[in-house]
């Protein structure tokens, strides 16, 4: 939400660099984020939840940066930012990046006040040295959405995040997908906003789950509770998989769901029901999270009125299981 003062940033990256000992991380937002939450201009990074440092057979894991010694905040620009504010987090450690893991942390931030063109695409990671010697460094911006294909944005501020109720996710089966046709279903509702609107709307699952279109169910009667049809109807992720059907951004993610503009009311609570593919490992290098946003394409805040971010559950796979024996011997 702009504006938000309690906002906290997950953030994950894979150095290709070692950094050496007092390396730094550099994390640059658009100019009038502030990360300087601790007077007079120390920010603050605290590890993720423990779920994501957990290590499972087969799974990508988490590591949180090696023993912080401190995080400063700075601006980026070579004149002062506005509003006295430090658009740019310097944490500094004290062992070295590993180049091939995956490093997770999360940040405290200010959001800035209004959203301005090209927020997403201001986004920056960078490691250095204990000289400060640039090492790695995201390009040519940090995308919100890691899985490949589609808009590769970075993230922007809302009006406002959540409705006038909590939205619940709804699962047929949590459990890991075995076969293509055996894909779970998850349900979204109540959608209850504070005030009518007209905008596009877009769905991001987290990288590894995959959404589908196909048998999409947007009427009131398939989702208990909803007062009337979900107003987008039918989304968009592929031309293969939506044939005979064109949107402006073209071919998405498989874990994205895109609706073109659509007026809402906010005298209706809405729903809707998705085909899912559930990973076989819970998430843990990147956020558990959907993100549901209402004008996630538009060039400033009056036309971007809502985001949800709405947590996952837990696979329910079972991992690190073997099988042991006393003896290999036929008939025994």
């Amino acid at each position: 939400k702009a504006g938000s003062v309690n906002n906290w940033i997950q953030v994950f990256f894979r150095p290709e660099q070692e950094s050496g000992y007092d390396g730094v991380v550099r994390v640059k937002a658009p100019v009038g984020f502030n990360f300087a939450t601790l007077i007079p201009d120390e920010c603050q990074v605290e590890p993720l939840p423990g779920s994501h440092y957990r290590i499972a057979s087969g799974e990508r894991h988490a590591h949180y940066l090696p023993i912080v010694t401190s995080c400063i905040a700075d601006c980026s620009l070579f004149r002062a930012c506005p509003d006295s504010t430090f658009n740019r987090a310097q944490i500094t450690i004290k062992n070295s990046l590993e180049p091939e893991k995956v490093y997770g942390f999360r940040l405290k931030l200010i959001n800035k006040l209004e959203h301005d063109a090209g927020d997403e695409m201001r986004w920056n990671i960078a490691t250095a040295d204990a000289g400060g010697l640039s090492l790695d460094a995201s390009h040519p911006s940090v995308p919100l959405n890691p899985a490949t294909g589609g808009t590769d944005r970075a993230w922007g501020v809302y009006a406002d995040n959540g409705g006038a109720e909590p939205v619940r996710l709804s699962f047929s089966s949590l459990r890991p997908t075995v076969h293509r046709d055996g894909l779970a279903a998850v349900t979204f509702f109540p959608i209850a906003l504070h005030a009518s609107i007209t905008a596009t709307c877009r769905l991001i699952a987290p990288s590894g789950y995959e959404l589908s279109p196909v048998n999409f169910m947007y009427h009131y009667s398939s989702v208990d509770g909803a007062t009337a049809s979900w107003p987008g109807q039918e989304p968009f992720q592929s031309a293969r998989l939506s044939p005979g059907r064109y949107n402006q951004f073209g071919d998405q993610a498989v874990n994205v769901l895109l609706w073109d503009a659509a007026t809402y009311s906010n005298a209706e609570r809405y729903g809707f029901t998705s085909k899912l593919f559930i990973p076989e490992f819970p998430v843990a290098a990147t956020s558990n999270v959907f993100l549901l946003e209402f004008g996630w394409e538009a060039t400033g805040t009056s036309a971007r009125p809502l985001s949800y971010v709405l947590p996952l559950p837990r696979t329910r796979a079972i991992v690190n299981f073997t099988v042991g024996y006393s003896s290999n011997v036929i008939g025994l």
